[in-house]
């Protein structure tokens, strides 16, 4: 077994702490991605994992065993980095092979370990060429090709596409997604692209201000989040989020006010609503729909993002709210057209006061 255990992490650079009590399970096999905004503290707690710095409190497990205090080489990972640290003056099979010369691997056993890693990043026909004859991607697929070969416990990947274009982006992440079907080796990457995050993931483990806000699959993340930060962060366009009242619960069926006194009945709300209450509701922008006119809940129409497959609609709302619309192929709506939104009751979040959420929508579909 090769999962990994973070029990209490704390990390603290001077008086600043900027991890801060991480308690975290990965299992073997697991394929799990840290991701939040800058200055969340992933990139910090991937290298703790890595033993590339050390921790202040708290306990780092591989595979069972306790390696808080082991350095680096002693922890059974391999690591690709954002740049890709490959040795100028070396062929690719050089570099692939560097690491394994160094521990005093046998010439056979190396050739066999580079040979089957290049077969899998189907890299083979490059292991004569040097790093100035290669493409940025090629580049990278030998920084894994590199770690690859070292046939670790965990691979820990920070950050590694940052540097590629969007096209070769879309083309390593489908080689990393297929390596670690291949490996099975644990993994552990950071990211701040919610596409990479939403793809790779088996879990994501999302970071803010050096806690956890929520460990959970792709989806559960996107449709049920477990506050307004997590709403807010996962999902491109973002959830739509607005102040809400509590008008009045009847039968357990609150009506809300939104802004503009626009009101809304959900079909069935949490226990723990009262009537006066504030809240945010919520609302995924694919769950919005558009029909021409002025009255009821809408407003001008700001900006029209055309994306071919889909399109982003602006409105903005009374009070200086912007609500944005995604729907399927060509836009309809043209700016400053007035628009009426279609906001179906099932397909609402609702938040507390604190941001935690209170009802969550069910997945569509």
């Amino acid at each position: 077994m090769a999962g990994v255990r973070l029990c209490q992490v704390r990390k603290h650079f001077g008086r600043t702490e900027v991890i801060r009590g991480v308690d975290l399970d990965i299992a073997d096999g697991e394929f799990v991605v840290f991701v939040g905004p800058s200055g969340c503290g992933k990139s910090t707690l991937l290298r703790l994992i890595a033993g590339l710095e050390e921790v202040s409190s708290g306990a780092v497990l591989i595979a069972g065993k306790d390696v808080t205090e082991a350095p680096p080489k002693a922890r059974g990972i391999a690591m690709v980095f954002q740049s890709y640290a490959l040795y100028p003056h070396m062929t690719v099979y050089q570099n692939m092979a560097f690491g394994l010369e160094l521990s005093g691997a046998r010439n056979a056993e190396i050739r066999a370990r580079v040979e089957r890693g290049a077969e899998m990043l189907r890299i083979g026909e490059l292991l004569e060429r040097k790093p100035r004859e290669l493409s940025g991607g090629q580049r990278q697929r030998v920084a894994i090709g590199r770690a690859i070969v070292r046939e670790p416990k965990v691979f820990l990947f920070d950050e590694p596409l940052s540097n590629l274009d969007a096209a070769l982006r879309v083309q390593t992440r489908v080689e990393i997604a297929r390596l670690h079907a291949k490996t099975g080796t644990t993994a552990i990457y950071v990211t701040h692209d919610q596409v990479e995050a939403m793809t790779l993931a088996d879990r994501i483990v999302l970071l803010n201000e050096g806690r956890i806000e929520q460990v959970g699959a792709p989806l559960d993340l996107y449709h049920r989040p477990a506050n307004l930060f997590v709403a807010g962060f996962i999902g491109s366009p973002r959830m739509n989020l607005l102040p809400a009242t509590v008008a009045t619960i009847e039968a357990g069926r609150p009506s809300l006010r939104l802004p503009g006194g626009y009101e809304i009945a959900l079909p069935a709300g949490p226990g723990e609503l009262e009537a006066g209450a504030s809240v945010t509701l919520g609302v995924r922008p694919e769950h919005l729909g558009l029909t021409q006119g002025t009255g009821g809940f809408g407003g001008p129409v700001e900006l029209v993002e055309e994306l071919g497959e889909s399109h982003n609609v602006y409105v903005r709302l009374a009070r200086d709210h912007l609500m944005t619309v995604r729907g399927e192929g060509a836009a309809s709506s043209r700016v400053g057209e007035r628009v009426r939104i279609d906001l179906p009751p099932g397909a609402v979040h609702l938040f507390d006061a604190a941001g935690k959420a209170l009802r969550r929508a069910a997945p569509a579909g």
